[in-house]
């Protein structure tokens, strides 16, 4: 799909035969659209939805009597990337995390 920035729509103005009343000189002005097709476009791409896996990890003492600390991690249900911040778009694939 492609997609027009509606600033680059505009509508130009050009003044035709002069009209007298009066004393005074006014211009019949005639407005036309800038072609639609000179227009450069840009590509749009589907919105991708996804949510955060988290992950929790437990870091074990030496000798494995008991966990040390936790570290979490968060993986995109879209493609499977893990990082270490929950952000609201997957730094890998993009996509929009909104997803519950």
């Amino acid at each position: 799909m492609y997609l027009i920035n509606p600033e680059d729509i505009r509508f130009d103005m050009v003044p035709i035969a002069p009209f007298f009343v009066g004393d005074s000189v006014y211009y019949a002005w005639v407005a036309f659209r800038v072609d639609v097709n000179q227009i450069p476009r840009i590509e749009a791409e589907r919105v991708r939805h996804a949510h955060w896996i988290e992950l929790k990890e437990d870091h074990m003492s030496c000798d494995n009597a008991f966990p040390v600390e936790s570290a979490y991690y968060f993986t995109c249900s879209e493609c499977g990337h893990s990082f270490s911040d929950d952000t609201p778009y997957c730094p890998h694939c993009g996509a929009r995390m909104d997803e519950e």
